[in-house]
């Protein structure tokens, strides 16, 4: 029931909130370095976790444009769908299965 996920992280292993929000449909505004660029996907918003100034700019902006919110929740629920077990379990395989061959 979040309007925004905020998360001005310095270091994750990966980023599995990232993802949870994502599967939740909340648009996600997080660091703009190391893993959370590839766990939050192409319509996240990234910031520098260092700066309070560019934090407060991209909450008041998402506060502001429902409509934004709207998109990236939609775009961010698609682009989670490579995170699902079957997806990941699938691609394994098929790494599995070209190295045998």
């Amino acid at each position: 029931m979040a309007t925004i996920f905020i998360y001005p992280s310095i270091f994750e292993g990966f980023g599995i909130p990232i993802i949870e929000a994502l599967f939740s449909k909340t648009p996600i505004i997080t660091t703009n370095s190391g893993v959370f660029p590839e766990a939050g996907g192409p319509n996240s918003i990234y910031i520098d976790p260092n700066s309070p100034d560019e934090i407060a700019e991209k909450i008041t902006y998402l506060l502001a444009n429902p409509e934004v919110r709207n998109e990236m929740a939609e775009k961010g629920l698609d682009f989670a769908q490579k995170f699902k077990d079957e997806v990941i379990a699938k691609n394994v395989m098929e790494i599995y299965e070209s190295l045998i061959e």
